[in-house]
């Protein structure tokens, strides 16, 4: 997924982390109740490309142009 990120902002597409779990939250901090370890080190490879209203066809265009590209990197 760091590669995959790494292609797609050096293509001009920004990223963004989507997920933080709930116990790393302020307000479920005291909600874990066992090992999370998997859980506590996946989540910052989990992320999100823009999808907002306000994009330009030619946003879309550069968007999905980069997506294949990134897409391609990691098949070679």
């Amino acid at each position: 997924s760091e590669i995959f990120r790494q292609v797609l902002e050096r293509g001009g597409v920004a990223t963004e982390t989507c997920y933080t779990p709930l116990h790393l939250r302020m307000e479920g901090r005291d909600l874990k109740r066992t090992n999370m370890t998997f859980c506590e080190s996946a989540w910052q490879r989990v992320f999100a490309v823009p999808v907002r209203p306000n994009l330009l066809p030619e946003d879309w265009d550069r968007i999905e142009k980069t997506l294949r590209r990134a897409a391609g990197a990691l098949r070679s």
